[in-house]
């Protein structure tokens, strides 16, 4: 299946190879697929879906991949259970692009996750005609391979002992970007609700070093356009930018004071 039904190619994609920025942002409560056309119209390279913490379900996911792909943008879905590997090959089959892999903890973990995602090179991915993220047409050699070189594997950091092996995970074929959850890495460093402290801000520091090194990108998630700076200043180029819980709720809240703050004649 093209990326949409406008391009065969997804410029997200063609970004990172040029190493470009790309910027997207999280979905995490809103179910209705059009909260994709949204993202789309607003300019983002990609939205990405969450579906570790949150209720959506395997067909909303769906819903929202392919209508984010007629809009041009690059849906990509975190899921829940980092070691259900054919969870991967479903969310691909159901209109994802890339996954976001959260809680990786070792090399081994991080090997497995990237086979799975893909039909070569070593992959398993589960090959099936006419699914939904092939547009229901039978897939040739030639287009899973297409298949293949369109597909985004994100591995997220989150604890001491995953960044301990970061150069054994980023030297791994198939993964193609590394961020950081500062939240979970925060609480498991002793640090709860302190995802911004200097010591939390050194370990992701460590990630993206090892990243230079294997030649990854770099992505992080920022909530505010200084630390948006702070972090493309030290270059990364896969930003995801809050999401639209934090947009909705800053948004009516600086309306509604005004509101009540206004003088009334």
């Amino acid at each position: 299946m093209p990326f949409s039904a406008h391009s065969a190619k997804s410029s997200f994609k063609e970004k990172l190879k040029k190493g470009e920025l790309v910027v997207g942002t999280w979905v995490n409560a809103v179910k209705d697929p059009i909260i994709a056309k949204l993202v789309g119209y607003a300019g983002f390279d990609y939205i990405l879906i969450d579906a570790e913490h949150s209720g959506a379900s395997i067909s909303s996911v769906s819903e929202m991949c392919l209508l984010a792909r007629e809009c041009g943008v690059y849906p990509m879905v975190r899921p829940s259970d980092p070691d259900d590997l054919k969870m991967n090959g479903r969310l691909l089959d159901a209109g994802a692009m890339g996954l976001v892999i959260p809680h990786i903890d070792s090399a081994s973990q991080a090997l497995k996750i990237a086979r799975s995602m893909r039909f070569f090179g070593g992959g398993t991915r589960g090959c099936v005609s006419r699914s939904i993220g092939t547009g229901f047409s039978k897939a040739n050699e030639e287009e899973m391979r297409s298949f293949d070189e369109e597909v985004t594997c994100v591995v997220q950091f989150e604890s001491v002992k995953a960044i301990e092996e970061a150069d054994e995970i980023l030297v791994i074929d198939g993964i193609d970007i590394a961020i950081v959850g500062r939240g979970d890495l925060a609480h498991d460093m002793g640090l709860s609700g302190k995802a911004s402290d200097e010591k939390v801000s050194n370990m992701v520091e460590k990630v993206y070093e090892s990243a230079r090194r294997q030649n990854k990108t770099q992505g992080l998630l920022v909530n505010d356009i200084e630390e948006a700076k702070k972090w493309l200043a030290r270059g990364i180029k896969f930003l995801t930018y809050g999401s639209e819980v934090g947009w909705l709720i800053s948004a009516y809240e600086k309306g509604l004071k005004e509101i009540r703050s206004a003088k009334i004649n």
